[in-house]
């Protein structure tokens, strides 16, 4: 399914300004929405009819309005059900930043049990009709109802076999229309913790990500940032080797083993099954080391923001007929930019470097460092 966050209104109740971008716990409103509903979906849109360069930054479409004057929410909803390439449409407001973990799993339960067209949130007797999951093909009938110059979101409900989903905490449905509500808000946000950002580096076997790696890095860290780096093998690997304590240790049937020095420590751990790890399983290990960007090597079927290396030369034919098969980005949606050593037209608009040109593939990643797209998965 997707989701669909409501930034398009005009924000009276704060002088006018654009809701979605007001900051409390020094992260915009729709900052916070974006990390709490990422999670529940397969994707994500974002409504706006102001600033759509600065939402554009979260790397999720943005889609505005089709009617001026700002109508309110419904407008919104029609957007995103033109857009939306998903079964379900899930909808939640940008000033909202305590909402529900669960608020997806909930709604999709009352549509399913109720075989319903739209699931509803309620809390304390009260409807929260921001709140709610819809089949996509109701685009039609919205669109009717706004053409008949009605507005209000309750009324198009009322056309159509609604459910309701009951939840226990009114607070996590508080919308903040004042400096005043924000600023408690702010005070009720977790304390912030410090996360790396991410970027991964994609490509066929034979692409040469490791040789671009060993020569970004360098540049990444007179910069001034402190990198960590995750490789992905496609086979066994062991660091350690007969003869060594540690490898002795592991034979004698330890689960784990840790080797620690006053210059660097290293834990092995033995993986009893055949499925690959996790991504996000293997990022936690990152976690408070106290890095600015983590490099993620492979793990190209994961969805994360990466770049996509692909060279025309590769070292074998298995390499070339990988390579045949196209660029990946024409399948993953995830990926920001492509690296390359030909002329080549990517099926849609992204940034194509030169692969051997460190300094430009340095800004990119610099200036990727900073935008919000490269913000920490679990911090989402």
């Amino acid at each position: 399914m997707t989701g669909l966050v409501l930034a398009g209104g005009q924000g009276s109740r704060l002088g006018g300004r654009d809701k979605g971008l007001v900051e409390i716990g020094q992260q915009p409103l729709v900052a916070h929405v974006l990390a709490r509903l990422g999670p529940q979906v397969d994707g994500l849109l974002i409504n706006a009819n102001r600033n759509p360069e600065q939402y554009a930054h979260y790397g999720h479409p943005v889609v505005a309005d089709t009617r001026a004057d700002y109508p309110g929410p419904l407008a919104g909803i029609a957007s995103g059900l033109a857009h939306c390439r998903t079964p379900l449409l899930v909808v939640a407001p940008c000033d909202t930043p305590f909402l529900p973990l669960d608020l997806v799993q909930r709604l999709y339960r009352a549509l399913d049990t109720h075989a319903a067209e739209i699931a509803v949130a309620r809390c304390d007797n009260a409807l929260q009709p921001v709140f709610a999951l819809m089949k996509a093909t109701l685009g039609a009938s919205l669109e009717a109802f706004l053409r008949s110059n009605r507005r209000k979101i309750t009324a198009w409900y009322d056309t159509h076999r609604c459910a309701v989903a009951d939840f226990e905490d009114a607070t996590a449905f508080q919308n903040l229309n004042t400096p005043e509500e924000c600023a408690l808000a702010a005070t009720r946000l977790p304390p912030s913790r410090s996360a790396p950002r991410l970027l991964g580096i994609a490509g066929f076997s034979g692409s040469g990500k490791t040789t671009l790696l060993t020569q970004l890095i360098p540049r990444l860290r007179a910069a001034g940032l402190r990198l960590g780096v995750l490789k992905h093998a496609h086979h066994r690997f062991d660091i350690d080797y007969p003869g060594k304590d540690s490898y002795e240790l592991r034979q004698a049937g330890a689960e784990c083993v840790m080797i620690a020095s006053r210059h660097r420590d290293a834990f092995i751990a033995e993986r009893a099954n055949e499925a690959d790890p996790a991504l996000l399983d293997l990022l936690a290990c990152f976690e408070d080391r106290d890095l600015d960007l983590v490099l993620v090597e492979g793990f190209r079927h994961e969805q994360f923001p990466k770049i996509e290396v692909h060279r025309a030369g590769s070292h074998s034919e298995i390499d070339r007929a990988r390579a045949d098969r196209g660029l990946l980005c024409e399948h993953d949606d995830s990926i920001i930019a492509v690296l390359t050593d030909r002329e080549l037209t990517p099926p849609r608009a992204l940034p194509v470097l030169d692969i051997a040109d460190i300094d430009a593939i340095s800004a990119f990643v610099l200036a990727h460092h900073a935008s919000p797209l490269s913000a920490w998965p679990s911090a989402r």
